[in-house]
Formats: C-alpha cells, sequence, structure tokens
C-alpha cells in the first residue's frame, strides 16, 4: 500500500485525523477545527503534517487503530456526557435569489415572503 496521498484526505479520514490530533494539542478529540484560534491551527496543522508523514506504508492500520483507540479510551468511557459535544450547526448557506418579477410580487406580501425564507 502506498503511503498516504492528497486523495486519502477523504472527510472520514479528516476527521479521524482531527480526533488523533486534538489531544496532542491539549483539546478534547471531539474539538472543531473551526473553534481554535489562529495560532492553535497552526499548531494543528504542523502535528497533522507531522503524524501523516511518519505513517508510512500502512497508514490506513495504524490510522484506524489510533482513531479506535482514541474513541475508546478518551471519549466513549464513563466520564463521556454526550450533552456536552459540540454539535455543528445544519446551515447550507444557501440565499434566495429573486427575479424582478418575484420582488414585485412579494413586494406588499411580506408575510409570503418570511414563509419561504424564514425572515422578513
Amino acid at each position: 500500500m502506498p503511503k498516504f496521498s492528497k486523495e486519502d484526505f477523504t472527510p472520514e479520514n479528516a476527521t479521524r485525523l482531527s480526533v488523533i490530533i486534538m489531544p496532542k494539542i491539549g483539546k478534547n478529540p471531539l474539538t472543531s477545527f473551526k473553534t481554535l484560534p489562529t495560532s492553535q491551527r497552526t499548531k494543528f496543522n504542523r502535528l497533522m503534517n507531522e503524524y501523516i508523514a511518519s505513517l508510512g506504508e500502512n497508514w490506513e492500520d495504524t490510522l484506524l487503530a489510533d482513531f479506535n483507540t482514541i474513541v475508546n479510551e478518551d471519549i466513549l468511557n464513563e466520564d463521556f456526557d454526550p450533552t456536552k459535544q459540540f454539535v455543528p450547526e445544519l446551515t447550507t448557506g444557501n440565499t434566495l435569489i429573486l427575479s424582478e418579477e418575484q420582488k414585485e410580487f412579494f413586494a406588499d406580501k411580506p408575510d409570503e415572503l418570511e414563509k419561504i425564507t424564514g425572515k422578513a
């Protein structure tokens, strides 16, 4: 098996890597990368790159073993409290774009527009 490559950086592997690296910077394994300040993001990225470089040819087995160890020992233990876990907002960032005709239609119907967009 070849070494870890850019193609191997899938969402699943990115999550596994995050769970493995977060404790190395003193954070809970389930901490979201997005919540880290810039200095810790830099340190996280450096440690993640060092970890990936150390994986070698059998990277997938090592990555899964390290991930499973952290999940079993540091997450799913007697102290685990799911109510204290980060849950990302599920926003798509979609924006409703109205044509000029639609804007005219909704101009005097703000209640109808709010039904569609969730805001007036």
